[in-house]
């Protein structure tokens, strides 16, 4: 059974793993594992038994995200980074800032149409010029050294990637609150075809 990581948000005075995340993935039967954050070295042994990660969205970062985020580029560990999950992979070596307007912030289910660049993983893995995706950070990539792989027609970064790796992809939006969606179903399966490769 594929072991998938989770990095754990912190939510108040507790740390969690999104629901929806949970129960989007589960049906791929696979072994979800929260992951406490903590140095990389300390965690090493968890890591390299794990087949692949996500990171989830959230409000708060955790101390050792990036350096772990590091790690797990380094070794070529199936990484998969939701909003903020994203936001941190592009910051391993980049930069992000507040966005000024409140386009990108809403509670519907597709909220606007983003661009997919070619020559990228994820056309590879979507096959399309453009999808329609949800919507809800505060934040945004300002510059990163990933390959960018889409852009909304604000030209707001929406997903990022690693093409040297097996699968380093970042998300701007939340595949798991549109389980519906096709697209989004087609990036985790991807997601998961990569753990089962590592594996």
């Amino acid at each position: 059974m594929l072991k998938i990581g989770i990095i754990l948000r912190k939510y108040k005075d507790f740390y969690k793993i999104d629901e929806d995340i949970i129960n989007y993935i589960k049906k791929y039967n696979v072994l979800i594992l929260g992951i406490m954050p903590d140095k990389v070295d300390n965690i090493k042994y968890i890591i390299d038994d794990i087949d692949g990660f996500i990171f989830q969205g959230g409000e708060i970062e955790n101390e050792y995200d990036i350096d772990i985020l590091k790690y797990l580029r380094d070794i070529n560990k199936p990484t998969l980074g939701i909003c903020l999950g994203m936001q941190q992979m592009s910051m391993i070596s980049g930069n992000i800032e507040k966005i000024e307007n409140d386009n990108h912030k809403s509670v519907m289910k597709y909220v606007h149409k983003i661009n997919i660049i070619s020559n990228t993983k994820l056309k590879d893995i979507l096959k399309k010029d453009s999808i329609l995706v949800n919507s809800k950070h505060r934040y945004k990539v300002l510059n990163t050294n990933l390959s960018i792989s889409s852009l909304s027609e604000d030209n707001i970064i929406e997903s990022v990637e690693d093409k040297s790796k097996t699968f380093f992809i970042g998300l701007q939006w939340h595949p798991e609150d549109i389980q519906d969606d096709i697209n989004s179903k087609k990036i985790i399966e991807a997601f998961i075809d990569a753990c089962k490769i590592s594996n």
